[in-house]
């Protein structure tokens, strides 16, 4: 798409109809979708909030999003526009630059995304459904993806990737100490089962790893 606006952010829904993104083309940014061959140009939430970041729910009809403010809302897409947000998630204490890398666990009971702090820190949160709380998933994450089975997910921290149990709260390595340069910066991208998990070392080369998980 090549049309002057700024869209940003573009992600497949989850049945792959449509892909999703954010865009200034209605005043204000909003999320906006259009479909893989170009057609169906459509506004997902309304234009008069500036939201940015989002995160498709599993069943694809409910999005996550934050705003320019860091407000983080719920928006129900089967529903009108006018009442298309359906949640407005409590105010995040602490100090923080607005939420980024949203993500919706598989199982749809945690919101996860994280902040660059003011002092510079990177943190990974998740956002409970159920109890409507915050809580601390990790230090120092600068990237983080969902295991299949919803309650594991990988982050990057440092030079090394961790394999976290959001629900025991275990945590353990992935990589050989020193594998990865200690300057670079690691993403990836877990298979669908969570057996296998593709990952970039971010340097000058860009090498591509893959590794069976746990």
């Amino acid at each position: 798409m090549d049309d002057g606006f700024r869209n940003r952010h573009p992600q497949f829904s989850p049945d792959g109809s449509q892909i999703s993104f954010y865009s200034d083309r209605g005043g204000g940014y909003a999320v906006w979708s259009i479909r893989p061959d170009g057609s169906g140009l459509q506004a997902l939430t309304p234009s008069d909030r500036d939201m940015t970041q989002s995160a498709w729910a599993p069943d694809g009809r409910h999005l996550a999003t934050s705003n320019l403010t860091s407000t983080m809302m719920i928006a129900d897409l089967a529903k009108p526009m006018a009442s298309r947000i359906v949640e407005i998630l409590p105010a995040f204490e602490g100090p923080r630059i607005a939420p980024k890398d949203m993500q919706w666990s598989p199982n749809g009971e945690t919101i996860s995304f994280a902040t660059t702090g003011l002092d510079g820190t990177d943190r990974l949160f998740g956002y409970a459904r159920a109890t409507k709380t915050y809580r601390t998933l990790a230090e120092r994450a600068r990237w983080a993806a969902w295991l299949a089975d919803g309650r594991r997910l990988v982050y990057s921290k440092d030079a090394q990737l961790v394999l976290l149990d959001t629900v025991s709260g275990a945590s353990r390595d992935l990589l050989p100490n020193g594998m990865i340069s200690k300057d670079a910066v690691v993403f990836g991208a877990p298979s669908r089962d969570g057996r296998t998990l593709a990952f970039v070392e971010r340097t000058l080369d860009g090498d591509i790893w893959a590794m069976t998980l746990p």
